[in-house]
């Protein structure tokens, strides 16, 4: 069970050294399954060198169907000797920066490992995740990053702000800087904080610095602020012109870049494709496309390439 279980290590391993460009830290890693860690809601906790896991809900039979697996348990908690033991948050309003690179790190490997289609359907289910906690447990009250907290679990709570939503500004910092950049941020971070602790402006700074890019406005309104954008699209044709307005209905404005696609079928059924930028700065905003004569539209894709929570 044990071999089964843990088989793909030695590949997350791999792919976090060459991801990160940081070698393992340290001269063993070892993986220990007990019973009691689940009855406290917990999977795995990564003790330096040495991970302890929930036999229960992390060990696989032998005799489970090939498909059945918990390498998203073993690549978090593997990912942790890097975010969290390598580099640790200073205090507990900083723990985004352990628990939210690390749970980014579990489609990172699934990517790595299985290709873009798997690392896109992770990132979807954490959406989803995080929009069903936002709707019962109020989830998007909180920012990411707060001094107002009664104990040190309060900022592990609700998890799907700081795991599935912290993982999502995870990817959307990684979709700004561009994978190169956003690699040696995390090279740099590694380097300069090694054995150390860090802050959430420590973070700002290795990426603003290898990026060559401000991040002070992205930080204000994704970490320090609660919530997320909430878009209604709605689209009109007129003639040949298609209308494109698309709101904001949450309470707070949310500044970014949204990206949109439209597909056409044109003559002999060829597909022609639009793609724009659009700068969502207000509540609403309104774009026209001119769309060729006989042209139908198919599709209008919303952030295609997911790119924003």
């Amino acid at each position: 069970d044990s071999r089964r279980t843990f088989k793909n290590t030695d590949k997350m391993i791999k792919i976090f050294e060459e991801y990160f460009n940081v070698k393992y830290p340290y001269n063993k890693y070892s993986q220990v399954v007990a019973k009691g860690l689940g009855e406290a809601g917990i999977d795995g906790m990564e003790h330096t060198t040495c991970t302890t896991l929930d036999i229960d809900s992390v060990l696989v039979s032998i005799d489970a169907p090939q498909d059945v697996n918990t390498d998203d348990v073993i690549a978090h908690e593997l990912a942790h000797q890097w975010f969290g033991d390598l580099v640790t948050c200073r205090d507990w309003q900083h723990v985004w920066l352990n628990e939210s690179f690390t749970s980014y790190t579990e489609p990172l490997y699934y990517q790595h490992a299985f290709g873009d289609d798997e690392f896109h359907n992770y990132m979807i289910d954490y959406l989803d995740q995080y929009l069903n906690a936002a709707d019962i447990n109020k989830a998007h009250k909180i920012p990411l990053v707060t001094k107002e907290y009664d104990t040190p679990i309060d900022m592990f709570l609700p998890p799907a702000r700081t795991y599935q939503k912290g993982a999502w500004i995870v990817h959307m910092l990684r979709c700004i800087l561009g994978d190169e950049d956003f690699r040696n941020s995390l090279a740099a971070y590694f380097d300069t904080f090694k054995f150390r602790t860090a802050e959430t402006e420590d973070m700002r700074k290795i990426l603003e610095q290898n990026s060559g890019q401000s991040l002070q406005k992205f930080f204000d309104q994704w970490i320090y602020q609660a919530g997320h954008p909430d878009i209604k699209a709605v689209s009109s044709i007129d003639n040949s012109t298609l209308t494109l307005k698309i709101l904001q209905t949450q309470t707070n404005d949310f500044h970014f870049d949204l990206e949109i696609l439209i597909v056409l079928q044109v003559d002999n059924n060829i597909e022609k494709k639009i793609e724009d930028t659009l700068i969502i700065e207000d509540k609403e905003v309104i774009k026209t496309y001119s769309i060729p004569q006989g042209a139908i539209i198919k599709r209008i894709v919303i952030d295609p390439n997911l790119k924003i929570l």
